[in-house]
């Protein structure tokens, strides 16, 4: 077994891990005492790649509750555009794999420069000293050891708690963990119970090799959906997008007249999944080549992978997965070693 599917099949372990580090004795909380949201002028989720996706479903979660000041923009684009709205009382949560990410470096390095100091909650993959962790007012990691490979697995799901974890305790600090402990078992007996046949089915549709494959989500699962295209271009050399459910109507369901193409839906049950449930319909209707993941019901006819219930927030923890193993069979069935690459490392550290 490679280095790459190793990482992915090992992610029920990180579940453990997060209780671990973070629940128990309720340790997050403590950490977070003194974090009060009328503190803050503005709160800021930034990173890159699938470190920026991961934030996704936690600013939503703080947006549905009342937060009027909630920004997620990429690194990059907060370095040289977004620094003006970033203040002593903004909430900075920056996210990188590495802690050593450039666009992360050069944010801390500009506002030291200027003399701005946020209140800076710095999330790595472990305890190791960067340049973010010493920065950090608040640092956290995801695991007690480092994701070797090229690509995000481990990382990207414990990221995605992690930070949810973070935002359900800024928005109510009396929260029981028990409550999310509860939750973070079933993420973990469900991703075990389901890999199998994950492995099965996506090893399948990968030897189908289409010619362009469009991730589609909506609210939480975007972030999945988000994870999934950017992985089948690192992976596996493959032309691939994600669109939220809302914007493919405008333009880009066109791509339907193409009979190569894949359309791979994460639908949870939600706000959004029943519009999703109907493009669905509506692609394979017109013969477009669908993978739909839902725990909801459906029309029958539908080509629909059978998804676990879970919270809606959760939900792209799981998800993730088929779309994590369909890129890395893809890229088998190319003849490509999965985590090799041509133009890039682990750590990003240029522009």
């Amino acid at each position: 077994m490679d280095s790459v599917l190793e990482n992915i099949l090992r992610q029920p372990a990180v579940f453990d891990t997060l209780i671990r580090k973070h629940l128990a004795g309720d340790r997050l909380a403590l950490r977070l005492s003194g974090l009060y949201l009328h503190r803050y002028e503005n709160i800021v989720f930034t990173g890159m790649g699938t470190s920026f996706f991961s934030a996704y479903p936690a600013c939503l979660y703080l947006m549905e509750r009342g937060c009027r000041t909630v920004q997620w923009l990429d690194a990059s684009e907060l370095l040289h555009y977004g620094l003006a709205s970033v203040t002593d009382r903004t909430l900075l949560i920056m996210i990188s794999q590495s802690g050593e990410s450039y666009e992360i470096v050069r944010m801390i390095q500009a506002l030291q420069t200027r003399g701005i100091s946020p209140t800076i909650v710095g999330i790595t993959m472990t305890d190791q000293p960067t340049a973010l962790r010493d920065r950090a007012d608040i640092a956290l990691s995801v695991s007690d050891c480092s994701e070797t490979s090229l690509g995000a697995f481990q990382s990207y799901t414990g990221s995605l708690v992690l930070l949810l974890l973070l935002a359900r305790r800024l928005a109510d600090p009396q929260l029981d963990a028990d409550d999310d402990s509860i939750k973070l078992h079933d993420l973990a007996q469900h991703m075990s119970t389901h890999l199998a046949f994950w492995q099965s089915l996506m090893q399948e549709e990968s030897r189908k090799r289409p010619h362009h494959i469009y991730c589609i989500g909506r609210g939480p699962a975007f972030s999945a959906s988000l994870t999934g295209a950017l992985l089948a271009i690192e992976l596996a050399k493959s032309n691939a997008c994600a669109l939220s459910g809302g914007q493919f109507r405008h333009g880009p369901i066109e791509a339907a007249a193409e009979p190569e193409n894949l359309f791979v839906i994460s639908a949870p049950t939600g706000r959004t999944h029943e519009p999703l449930l109907r493009l669905a319909a509506e692609l394979a209707e017109a013969a477009a080549r669908v993978i739909l993941f839902t725990d909801a019901a459906t029309e029958s006819g539908l080509p629909v992978v059978r998804m676990p219930e879970l919270d809606e927030y959760f939900s792209p923890a799981l998800y993730v997965v088929p779309l994590q193993l369909f890129s890395y069979y893809l890229a088998l069935s190319k003849g490509l070693q999965p985590g090799e690459a041509k133009f890039i490392s682990k750590v990003t550290r240029s522009e």
